[in-house]
C-alpha cells in the first residue's frame, strides 16, 4: 500500500491556508501547497508499565518565502488561537474520508528571518483546562449574601461536589435559621442530591435524620443542597457535624451517578469550561462502558490555589483507576487502560510480509517490574480521613499471582490507596487488573503500517500477529503464530506510515 500524505490546514481568522508535507495537493477544491518545512506529529500512547499518555501537541514550521503568514500578522490577523487541523490522507480520498489526526489551536508562533521560517505549536483549545474545581467557595463574594452570620471557619471552604455514596461527609454550617428558632442551615453539596434522609453525627455520636432539601439557590444563582438541623430550644448547634453517609449527584433514573465512565462525563459537562465539541467524544464514549466496571464514591470539598478540574482528574482518578487523561490529538479526553480478557475480539490482524512489511526491534519487558502481591486500601471515611478497608491479592487467593510466584518468585507488595473506591467488588477488580498487568514478562515489538485508519484503533485493543519469514538459505523462521498483543502506542511518522507499538497480552 502506498504511503499517505499529511495535510495541514490553518484558519487565520477566516484566512484559510493549506499545506502538504509532500507535494502540493488539491482536495475537495482546497489547495494544500508547499511551504511546510517541518512537522512534529502527536502520538497516542498507553504504556503498560507505567500508564501515561504522550503529549498531544502538534509542531510545525512554515517557509516564509512560500506563505503569506507574516503579511497576515502585519495586517493584524490574530495568529494565536488560529484553528489547526491535520489529516492523514491517501490519494483519491476526500477530507471526510481521510483520517483527522489533530484538531486544536495555534500557540506561540515564532518568526526567524535568518532561517526563513515561522514555527509554532498547536494544542488543545486555550482555557479548557484551567477551570477551578470545586468551582465555588462558601466565602465567594456575594454567594451566600442572605446569610449574615456565617461562621468564619465556613468561609474558606469549597462548596462540596459528591459522586456516588460517601461516608463521613462534613456538613458546612451557614447560620442559625432566624425564621425557625433552634434550627440551623448546613450545606451538603453544591448541586442537587438523590432524595434521601441524612443521619448526622458529631464526635462519633450519631444524631437524628434530616431530609435533604434540593431547593437551595445562592445569591449568585447557583443551586445547593442543604439540611435544616434542629438544635436545642436556645438555638445551639454543633459546628462539627457530618453526615454518616450521603448519596451524591443524581442520575436521570433517580439513583446516584456512581459508575466511573458516567462520573467523568458528568464532571466535564457540569463543571468543565470547555464546550462539548472540545471533548474528544469518540475516545470518551468508547471508554465509558469499559470504565463503568468501576464504582465511585468521591467527595470533593477542598480546593488549593490554582487547582483545576484537569489537575484533579490526573492527580486523583488517574492514580486510583485505570484511566489516562490528556489532549492526545488536540482535543481533551480520556482512555480506559486496563488489560482486556483473553477472549476479547481483535481490532486488527497482521501477517508479516502480507499486510505489514516493516518490523522494528523486539524484546521482553524487565523481569524486575514483575509484581505478584497486591494491597489496595479503599472506602475512605472523609470525616476521619482514613480508609476503612483493605483488599489483598497474592498467591494464597489468586491463580494469576500463584503462577507468577511459581515462575518469577515472590515480589515485594505493590500497594496503593484508592480512597474514592466505595466497595470491595471494585477494589477486587482494581487489584485483579494490576495482577494481570504486572504478573509476567511480556514481548514488546513495533511494526510499521501504511494505513492511516490504524491511527483510529483503541489503545490496548487486541492485535493478532503472525510473524514468519524464510531466510536466504531457505530456513523458515517463526516469531509468532496468531499471537495476541495489545496496542501500547500509535505513532504517526513523517515517512507516511504508522508506528504500531505492541505488548504481549
Amino acid at each position: 500500500m502506498a504511503t499517505f500524505t499529511y495535510l495541514l490546514q490553518i484558519d487565520f481568522d477566516g484566512e484559510v491556508r493549506g499545506y502538504s508535507h509532500t507535494t502540493p495537493q488539491l482536495v475537495d477544491g482546497i489547495a494544500f501547497g508547499s511551504g511546510l518545512m517541518d512537522l512534529s506529529l502527536p502520538a497516542r500512547t498507553a504504556p503498560l508499565f507505567g500508564f501515561g499518555g504522550a503529549g498531544g501537541d502538534l509542531g510545525f514550521a512554515l517557509n516564509l518565502n512560500q506563505t503569506d503568514v507574516f503579511d497576515l500578522q502585519q495586517k493584524g490577523v490574530r495568529l494565536q488561537r488560529s484553528g489547526v487541523r491535520c489529516w492523514a490522507w491517501l490519494e483519491g480520498q476526500t477530507l471526510d474520508e481521510a483520517v483527522e489526526i489533530f484538531r486544536g489551536e495555534m500557540r506561540s508562533p515564532t518568526f526567524d528571518f535568518a532561517a526563513g521560517t515561522m514555527s509554532a505549536r498547536a494544542g488543545a483549545p486555550a482555557f479548557v483546562s484551567d477551570v477551578p474545581f470545586p468551582p465555588t467557595r462558601i466565602g465567594d463574594d456575594g454567594r451566600f449574601a442572605a446569610f449574615a452570620n456565617i461562621p468564619d471557619g465556613s468561609l474558606r471552604l469549597a462548596v462540596p461536589v459528591i459522586y456516588g455514596t460517601v461516608t463521613g461527609s462534613p456538613l458546612i454550617p451557614l447560620e442559625p435559621d432566624p425564621g425557625f428558632p433552634g434550627t440551623a442551615v448546613f450545606v451538603v453539596a453544591g448541586h442537587n442530591l438523590v432524595e434521601q434522609t441524612i443521619t448526622v453525627a458529631a464526635g462519633g455520636v450519631t444524631g437524628g435524620g434530616y431530609a435533604v432539601q434540593n431547593d437551595g439557590v445562592d445569591s449568585l444563582g447557583q443551586r445547593y443542597a442543604y439540611i435544616n438541623v434542629t438544635g436545642n430550644p436556645g438555638g445551639d448547634y454543633d459546628l462539627d457535624l457530618y453526615a454518616v453517609s450521603v448519596d451524591g449527584k443524581p442520575a436521570p433514573d433517580g439513583g446516584a451517578i456512581e459508575l466511573l465512565g458516567d462520573v467523568l462525563i458528568d464532571m466535564w459537562l457540569s463543571f468543565g469550561r470547555g464546550e462539548f465539541f472540545d471533548l474528544d467524544r469518540k475516545r470518551v464514549y468508547s471508554s465509558q462502558p469499559l470504565l463503568n466496571r468501576y464504582r465511585v464514591g468521591a467527595l470533593f470539598n477542598t480546593r488549593t490555589e490554582g487547582q483545576t478540574l484537569i489537575d484533579l482528574l490526573n492527580t486523583r482518578f488517574a492514580q486510583q483507576y485505570p484511566v489516562i487523561f490528556g489532549p492526545q490529538n488536540g482535543q481533551f479526553g480520556w482512555d480506559a487502560v486496563f488489560i482486556p480478557p483473553a477472549t476479547e475480539p481483535p481490532v486488527l490482524t497482521i501477517i508479516y510480509d502480507q499486510n505489514v512489511h516493516q518490523r522494528g526491534a523486539f524484546g521482553r519487558s524487565d523481569a524486575g517490574q514483575v509484581r505478584n502481591r497486591f494491597e489496595v486500601q479503599y472506602a475512605q471515611d472523609y470525616y476521619e480521613a482514613s480508609s476503612l478497608s483493605t483488599r489483598r491479592l497474592d498467591e494464597t487467593n489468586d491463580g494469576v499471582c500463584r503462577g507468577s510466584v511459581s515462575r518469577w518468585g515472590q515480589s515485594p507488595v505493590h500497594s496503593w490507596v484508592a480512597a474514592d473506591v466505595p466497595d470491595d467488588g471494585t477494589a477486587y477488580l482494581l487489584a485483579e487488573d494490576e495482577a494481570r498487568r504486572l504478573s509476567k514478562v511480556r514481548w514488546q515489538v513495533s511494526y510499521g503500517l501504511a494505513d492511516p485508519l490504524i491511527l483510529q484503533l483503541p489503545l490496548l485493543g487486541v492485535v493478532v500477529v503472525t510473524d514468519q519469514w524464510i531466510d536466504e538459505d531457505g530456513t523458515k523462521r517463526t516469531l509468532w503464530v496468531e499471537k495476541k498483543f495489545l496496542i501500547e502506542g500509535l505513532v504517526p511518522e513523517l515517512s507516511g506510515r504508522v508506528g504500531l507499538q505492541l505488548v504481549e497480552l
